[in-house]
């Protein structure tokens, strides 16, 4: 009896024993599973599951598994035109959208291809498009088939291990980015980036932990318009260049390949000037964006300065949905427009030579739409009465089609400070007027020295620099009996014109440009030439175009 009992205890303490083992055992592989699911999550992305999606021609799957980044297929492709499909379920659980750059493992012999997924793009919810970070669980398929003439009767079952590359991405940002272009705003990491349908005019590039450089060679490519980064590391920023650098680069570097830059003496300054391209610095010789320079004019019987603006329609942009303007030049990075032809013969003012207060602002310029003479009807595109004579004369006029024809125009136009000094008297030279004008001349008592708007008319300097100045080394009054210096500028007109500046020898004298190229006082309310000018956005860049008549500028609104 006491064998008995000894028997039993000790037969208890051995299925405690088992027990204890046993719970430790299981408490060990639960702690194991623990730390395997610790590991998992660790991942900021991972497979989830793998499934059979179907077969075709007799193929089979036998089995699959899957793992963080990788699934393990086992199937069989008996005939030449055998496939297996499987279904990847991807889980994203950080913060970064992710997607996969590659998937390495597939045999030469096999294709394995990949659908209801774009390799290399977000891997973005099935029922939420817009979620492709944490939560994000994207399906897609991969099915399984011979590669071209690669069957093989002997080799007809795989066991393939496949392996992800999970990326995440940086971000894109573009500045002067005109609109309607599909605009890449992410690239995958260690990735090649090209962005294609750019601008024409040249671009920047900015990475975060670099300084900027200008993009040249292979990854800014003017004429087949793309931008290209060999591997991105980093957040991008890419700034294009607006027109005003384009025509800027033009005297001195970049596309026009280095011009040869002679001078020509006017009064007291000698200017730099490329002949072949009919650009001039207008003041000191040194270039428009520097300190100490002058600005940028086209001049010339017929520079390339032709622009499509005012369009009815900027996604087709023609000779009959636009109309041609022609660029003056570049004047502090903003570049200033002129229209191809006046606008008609109307009166500067009636009886002051205010401009702020003028008929011709109140034309041209938003803001006075309450005026029954004039009021806005050019900004407008409108018809009514404008000024076009003595004793406040008036005619009708209609801007319906050649005013400003929607806000894609209007919102190009930026607003400028332009002065109303003068010199006393037409006896002084181009370069003499231009000092005179700019700040440094008189104005008639009680008059504004300067105005800043949209809309305006041009300097008399605007009219004479656009000649070549080697003809026109005489005082502006004596202009007329110098034909050669008129018969060399693009700006060409059988009436006279109009100019922005006021007399200053009283209180209705305005100076005009005189048919045959002199330049003077007249009467405010003599009707001439009014020739809009105006400055475009510092940020407008150049889309299309190398500015000849028959193949204009093209500018784009932005994004």
């Amino acid at each position: 009896m006491k064998h008995f009992i000894k028997y039993v205890y000790i037969y208890v303490f051995l299925i405690v024993v088992s027990i204890s083992v046993g719970f430790s055992a299981m408490n060990r592989n639960l702690m194991m599973r623990d730390l395997g699911a610790q590991i998992r999550i660790i991942k900021d992305i991972r497979i989830t599951n793998i499934t059979p999606n179907g077969s075709t021609s007799d193929g089979l799957a036998i089995s699959e598994d899957y793992n963080v980044n990788n699934i393990t297929p086992n199937f069989s492709l008996p005939n030449s035109d055998s496939t297996v499909t499987y279904t990847v379920e991807v889980t994203n659980i950080g913060n970064q959208n992710m997607g996969i750059a590659e998937i390495t493992g597939c045999p030469s012999n096999l294709v394995c291809e990949v659908s209801n997924y774009q390799m290399t793009e977000p891997l973005c919810d099935d029922n939420n498009s817009s979620k492709c970070s944490l939560g994000a669980v994207k399906t897609f398929n991969i099915t399984m088939k011979y590669a071209d003439g690669a069957y093989d009767a002997n080799n007809t079952t795989f066991d393939l291990l496949l392996e992800f590359d999970f990326r995440g991405y940086h971000t894109i940002t573009y500045v002067n980015a005109p609109r309607g272009n599909n605009y890449k705003t992410y690239a995958m990491n260690h990735m090649e980036f090209i962005q294609s349908g750019v601008p024409i005019g040249g671009a920047s590039i900015t990475f975060t932990n670099t300084d900027n450089y200008t993009v040249a060679g292979s990854q800014y490519n003017i004429k087949e318009r793309y931008v290209k980064i060999d591997s991105v590391e980093s957040d991008v920023t890419i700034k294009f260049w607006p027109l005003s650098r384009y025509i800027d680069d033009g005297l001195y570097s970049g596309i026009y390949a280095n011009p040869v830059i002679n001078t020509v003496k006017n009064g007291n300054y000698t200017y730099n000037r490329a002949t072949s391209l009919g650009i001039i610095n207008d003041r000191f010789g040194g270039r428009a964006n520097s300190a100490n320079g002058g600005d940028l004019r086209y001049y010339g019987t017929n520079p390339s300065n032709y622009i499509y603006f005012n369009c009815q329609d900027y996604d087709n942009q023609s000779d009959s949905t636009c109309e041609k303007w022609r660029i003056i030049g570049v004047f502090g990075g903003k570049v200033k427009l002129l229209r191809e032809s006046p606008i008609g013969q109307y009166s500067w003012d009636t009886s002051t030579n205010n401009w702020k207060t003028s008929a011709a602002n109140k034309l041209l310029n938003s803001g006075f739409e309450t005026a029954s003479v004039g009021g806005s009807l050019y900004w407008n595109a409108a018809s009514g009465k404008c000024y076009s004579g003595d004793n406040a004369a008036t005619s009708n006029c209609d801007f319906t089609t050649t005013g400003l024809q929607n806000d894609d125009t209007r919102n190009f136009i930026t607003d400028e400070t332009l002065y109303f000094t003068s010199p006393n008297l037409a006896l002084v030279s181009i370069s003499d007027m231009y000092y005179y004008e700019h700040g440094n001349g008189s104005i008639y008592s009680g008059n504004d020295t300067s105005w800043t708007g949209k809309v305006a008319l041009m300097y008399p300097t605007d009219y004479y620099y656009s000649a070549d100045l080697s003809n026109c080394n005489h005082q502006i009054y004596w202009m007329a009996l110098y034909t050669s210096c008129a018969n060399s500028s693009w700006i060409k007109s059988n009436n006279s014109t109009w100019t922005i500046t006021p007399g200053q020898s009283g209180a209705t004298n305005a100076w005009y440009i005189v048919n045959n190229s002199s330049a003077n006082y007249s009467n405010v309310s003599s009707a001439f030439n009014i020739w809009p000018t105006l400055y475009l956005d510092p940020n407008t860049i150049i889309i299309e175009g190398n500015g000849s008549s028959s193949n204009p500028y093209q500018i784009y609104p932005l994004a």
